[in-house]
């Protein structure tokens, strides 16, 4: 886990009423459960993205937008070929080519967030009824 990319992402993208408990959610990892089960319910509060994410800095939010055209539209507003950092609650968190992280998250079924740059973010909510939530967001 990187905490400095984690909090970046925090406090750039998410709503400021939430911010320090998400930071503190997400900094419990240690290799006791029940610290797990809290940085996991941090990422998972983000089923219900619309209720944390700050919405002037919304791109893109959209149900049915696919892989390729996540890809393109994220490769419009920023140079991706640096490894982006992904963090969800059970696949690996930690830093990937920019394809690999899209596809973990969309094969993935639970909340995935992928941090491209300290401006460009990428947030898949849980899968439930039909598609999930996909959000791209950049910070103008």
């Amino acid at each position: 886990m990187d905490m400095v990319v984690e909090e970046k992402f925090v406090r750039t993208f998410i709503d400021k009423r939430i911010q320090d408990r998400i930071i503190f959610e997400l900094t419990h990892n240690d290799r006791k459960k029940k610290n797990y089960e809290i940085r996991d319910y941090a990422i998972s509060r983000f089923a219900n993205a619309d209720n944390y994410l700050k919405t002037q800095y919304f791109y893109l939010k959209d149900k049915n937008i696919n892989i390729d055209e996540v890809e393109k539209e994220i490769k419009k507003l920023c140079n991706s070929s640096k490894q982006c950092y992904i963090m969800g609650t059970v696949h690996d968190t930690g830093f990937f080519p920019l394809r690999k992280a899209l596809e973990i998250s969309f094969d993935y079924l639970g909340v995935s967030i992928i941090i491209v740059s300290d401006t460009v973010a990428f947030v898949k909510t849980e899968t439930s009824f039909g598609s999930p939530t996909k959000y791209i967001l950049r910070k103008v």
